[in-house]
């Protein structure tokens, strides 16, 4: 007999009633039908008092533990709550035990949704139900926290679950911020002070030809307008005529003036100047020494900018991450989604395979949910011929199954559905015909996108290389290995070199997923230390390695040409980019979706934030 580990689960679609009903009544649903029978939902309802709230992680979907014959489990079909068994071209589409672990686990994540210390929540159950509220306290061995409620007649403390609370507004780091945007105030402000050359007087005397032509302006407007149309009127009003255009032209002056000086203008009111012209030289005084350490202040004003990356990435503690650009390694992602066990059985009812698909959009899906403000990038593989001509094993044991299929007379590739669909959801897909989606990446976070706070989201470890403080790496949880965020202290700590030398580690690690060999038989802790000691491969292969025995220097040597194979193809050079541009089509995607017999709605929702027209 199986053991509980190894036992599959049915995959069961729910009807739209269902979706409604708590995971409860869909459980003793199935129960009524088949009897004794294990039921689980990806959903965990909390209670507060007489109110229910459900999270849903797979809105629409259910698992029966498979323990007998599939035709005992058709009888669910077609019910009051259970729609339909999802269907391969073997019979049932079933799940392993372990994945239905996995989506506990994610549940779990989801719900505690890493909400800390001053977030503003709404409360989504309960007497409190849709008040906002801020968090005071955490208990965690309670999956709660303890929100302050400031109503009209009173103020409440309560403690609430977090499935109970949906995040309104991340806590600042309030001191920090607030002193970072006084800096950067203050920075704007003395770059404006720094461009005037002039002095106060030469100030005082633009400000008053222009209240002057403001003042003649606004009484003589009627009379301007005369003389001008009227040339002929008189020699007095003529002289009139070109008094006010001289003011006019002081005034055209003194406005091109103001669009680089319009900070500083805005510091002066007219009618009360004069009260001013004391405080205003003296802060002239101040500013000139200002102009004696300009140099100073731009190393300052980056080192703000060092600071605001530190403090976003000092941030991920609380649940939040201030990302700008999140870039996905495209294949990588579509061939991990290709051989999934809940999705690579996943057919429509054309014989379509269409698991890689849904599972690629909810992977995107679930990181547009996780950083809403952020641009999402799918990059692409073309040829690997650079580094095979270099060295013809590269990944000759990688063996990627194909993933167009042969679907009645024609070839079903959801790549290219993907390729197709994307834009219309608002990614940007970016590729190089002739090299790896790894360079694409590295091409864009050092180029267009450099400066910016950007995620690389992928489980090729070759991306550590492109690690700062501004591009973090993101390892995505697989099979049992756990999530893992790479910022650079967290490059040095796991590799024990920094982000710029772990290339050169690797080099003498080997890569046995591109089929490159690394240093046999020498500790990784032994390579680790040659790498600290002497910063790169040339450097250890320089240093006459006297510090390793007799059977490591003969390895290391004979393993030389190889390392140095190993660092050319594992460094991610720049390339010249082709690229598909967003263009939203909530319409357009939504019947891609519907065609592939694929629920449109949430994921559309999820992108776009908009609904879906009928």
């Amino acid at each position: 007999m199986a053991s509980e580990l190894d036992t599959e689960w049915i995959v069961v679609e729910l009807t739209p009633q269902g979706e409604k009903e708590p995971p409860a009544s869909v459980q003793r649903a199935a129960q009524k039908i088949l009897g004794r029978c294990e039921v689980y939902v990806p959903a965990l309802e909390t209670k507060i008092g007489e109110d229910k709230s459900v999270h849903y992680l797979m809105p629409g979907y259910a698992f029966v533990r498979k323990e007998r014959a599939d035709r005992d489990y058709r009888r669910l079909e077609g019910t009051r709550l259970l729609q339909a068994l999802l269907r391969t071209g073997k019979g049932l589409a079933t799940v392993a035990s372990a994945y239905i672990e996995e989506l506990k686990e994610k549940l779990r994540a989801e719900v505690n949704q890493g909400i800390g210390v001053g977030d503003v929540v709404l409360i989504c159950s309960g007497p409190y139900k849709n008040i906002e509220a801020t968090v005071i306290t955490e208990i965690p061995e309670d999956r709660a926290v303890q929100v302050h409620i400031e109503l009209r007649s009173k103020q409440s403390i309560i403690t609430l679950p977090r499935a109970a609370l949906k995040v309104v507004d991340r806590a600042p780091l309030s001191l920090y911020f607030a002193r970072l945007g006084y800096l950067r105030s203050w920075f704007k402000m003395a770059s404006v002070v720094l461009q005037y050359r002039r002095t106060a007087a030469e100030l005082e005397r633009a400000f008053r030809a222009y209240d002057f032509v403001v003042r003649s302006l606004r009484t003589g407007r009627v009379l301007f307008t005369f003389v001008h149309a009227y040339p002929a009127a008189g020699a007095g009003l003529h002289e009139m005529h070109h008094e006010i255009q001289g003011r006019l032209n002081e005034l055209q002056v003194v406005a091109r003036w103001l669009q680089c000086g319009r900070a500083l203008f805005n510091l002066v009111h007219f009618g009360s100047f004069e009260p001013l012209r004391a405080e205003i030289q003296r802060k002239y005084a101040r500013y000139r020494l200002i102009c004696q350490i300009e140099e100073q202040l731009k190393c300052l004003s980056d080192g703000v900018e060092h600071l605001a990356r530190d403090l976003a990435r000092d941030s991920k503690e609380r649940g939040e991450l201030s990302v700008q650009n999140v870039l996905v390694d495209g294949h990588n992602l579509a061939f991990r989604c290709a051989h999934a066990p809940a999705l690579a059985k996943l057919t429509d009812t054309r014989g379509r395979p269409t698991g890689l698909i849904l599972g690629f959009l909810r992977s995107l899906g679930a990181l547009r949910k996780r950083y809403p403000e952020a641009q999402l990038w799918v990059t692409w593989d073309g040829s690997s011929r650079r580094r095979r001509a270099r060295y013809p094993e590269y990944k000759a044991r990688r063996t990627r199954k194909e993933v167009a299929v042969k679907v009645g007379d024609s070839v079903f590739d959801p790549l290219s559905v993907l390729r197709a669909v994307l834009p219309a959801l608002g990614v940007t897909q970016v590729w190089n015909a002739e090299e790896e989606a790894d360079d694409v990446i590295a091409t864009l976070v050092r180029g267009e996108l450099g400066g910016l706070t950007n995620l690389v989201y992928s489980t090729d470890r070759d991306f550590l290389q492109l690690v700062t403080a501004s591009t973090m790496f993101l390892f995505p949880a697989v099979g049992s290995r756990k999530e893992v965020l790479y910022d650079v202290a967290g490059v040095e700590h796991q590799f024990g070199v920094p982000p710029g030398r772990v290339t050169h580690l690797r080099a003498l690690f080997g890569d046995v997923s591109d089929n490159l060999p690394g240093v046999a038989r020498v500790p990784k802790k032994v390579l680790k230390r040659l790498i600290r000691d002497y910063g790169s491969v040339e450097g250890v292969y320089t240093s006459g390695l006297a510090s390793l025995n007799k059977g490591q220097y003969e390895r290391l040597m004979e393993a030389q040409p190889q390392v140095k194979i190993n660092l050319e193809l594992m460094t991610l050079v720049d390339v010249s980019l082709s690229r598909t541009d967003p263009d939203i089509d909530s319409d357009g995607a939504a019947q891609v979706l519907h065609d592939l017999e694929i629920k449109a709605v949430p994921i559309v929702q999820t992108f776009l934030g908009k609904p879906v027209s009928n």
